[in-house]
């Protein structure tokens, strides 16, 4: 979620006339939302502790549009567009499961990506994750530019964020190296490439369980790879599968095999 510019007085936005009241203050937003939270503690106070901690996500999140606009209040332009920012990653229910809605498309949740022309890992990881300059929630983390990890609130430009991209990639090829040299595999370039990637979407764990700490050939190695292209997005962190996944898999494997190009 976003966090509140500490440059926007938002206690004292700007003129206002007659007898609207005027916006509430940060500390307003806070309370409210601390009182919706602790409305629902004490509801789920009897559970276990992790049903309790799903039952109070799926409250928060049915009630978050409601405490933001109650909160806000009569806003000039300038809390509009800062309310605007702060929805643009709250979360909601759809259909029974808990997912972030947000206003700009993410191409690994939503999918539909060109990958026509792609010639190397940068460009494959470009289309993939799209470029997000301001902070959203991901998954498990606060995530920016291109799928890096960032601050909430933080804002960044195009060229940091192509640096912050240019070290995940730069990190996620040594763990492939390195497992390379450890089992003997002798990936070549484009499939190194292909489970860079992978390691740059999921993370060295998820890759260690990919290669069975690597005791599994290439052959068993793209077999499983396709399987990664879920999420835990539903509603008591069930496993949901997002389509723009699935292509960015079909994408490491096509690479994998073909290189790029082809």
């Amino acid at each position: 979620m976003a966090t509140t510019d500490s440059t926007l007085n938002i206690a004292d936005p700007g003129s206002k006339t007659g007898s609207r009241s005027r916006p509430k203050s940060t500390m307003d937003i806070q309370s409210s939302m601390k009182g919706i939270m602790s409305k629902v503690r004490e509801t789920y106070s009897e559970e276990s502790p992790l049903k309790k901690q799903q039952r109070i996500l799926a409250d928060w999140s049915a009630n978050w549009d409601s405490a933001i606009s109650e909160s806000f209040g009569d806003e000039s332009s300038e809390l509009k567009s800062k309310k605007e920012e702060i929805i643009d990653v709250s979360p909601k229910a759809e259909a029974g499961d808990q997912i972030f809605v947000k206003k700009d498309s993410l191409p690994l949740r939503e999918g539909g990506v060109d990958y026509t022309g792609i010639e190397n890992i940068t460009d494959l990881i470009k289309r993939s994750e799209g470029l997000r300059l301001k902070a959203y929630g991901d998954i498990k983390q606060t995530s920016i530019g291109y799928g890096s990890k960032g601050k909430p609130g933080e804002v960044i430009t195009e060229e940091e964020a192509n640096r912050r991209l240019a070290n995940d990639i730069k990190s996620a090829r040594n763990t492939v190296i390195k497992a390379n040299e450890r089992h003997g595999y002798e990936w070549n370039s484009n499939q190194i490439d292909a489970l860079t990637s992978f390691v740059h979407n999921l993370g060295p764990t998820s890759f260690n369980k990919l290669i069975d700490n690597g005791t599994r050939g290439n052959e068993e190695i793209l077999e499983y790879l396709p399987q990664y292209n879920k999420a835990a997005l539903g509603k008591g962190g069930e496993l949901v599968e997002l389509k723009g996944l699935t292509e960015r898999r079909k994408q490491e494997v096509k690479i994998f095999t073909q290189g790029y190009g082809s």
